[in-house]
């Protein structure tokens, strides 16, 4: 009968943001993460030769900065969620209460996380050019 869903409802919103916020931090230092790991890949990859055609290459590398942008921007994202800036308050803009920056901290942090996982893949495959099968 203790059932999470109706004791999350239950739980003030001002907790429930405080606790996605945390969340969203932490969230944060796994993305640094993925960023790190991204530079690692481009060093490792920028000394090896590849065989495969100019073309696959060239995708390969697009296909890698695609992977940058995408996990920038999924961590601006989980940081506006984690650390929210209000915006600017103009008169004819009511500022939002804690359940609208709830919701709004939600749906920042879900993309984000998302989209980290999008530049991952990205950059996975990235690198199956280094498989490419050399000529014999």
């Amino acid at each position: 009968m203790n059932d999470d869903r109706h004791s999350a409802e239950r739980q003030p919103v001002r907790y429930r943001l405080a606790r996605l916020r945390q969340s969203a931090q932490r969230w944060l230092k796994g993305q640094l993460a993925v960023l790190a790991a991204l530079a690692l890949f481009a060093v490792l990859k920028s000394g090896t030769k590849s065989s495969a055609p100019f073309a696959v290459q060239w995708m390969s590398g697009a296909l890698f900065l695609l992977a940058v942008v995408v996990v920038c921007w999924a961590a601006y994202l989980v940081s506006r969620a984690a650390w929210s800036v209000p915006s600017e308050n103009t008169p004819s803009r009511v500022p939002p209460g804690d359940a609208d920056m709830l919701s709004q901290a939600d749906r920042r942090l879900r993309r984000g996380l998302l989209l980290t996982y999008v530049a991952m893949g990205l950059a996975a495959l990235s690198t199956t050019s280094l498989w490419w099968p050399s000529p014999t």
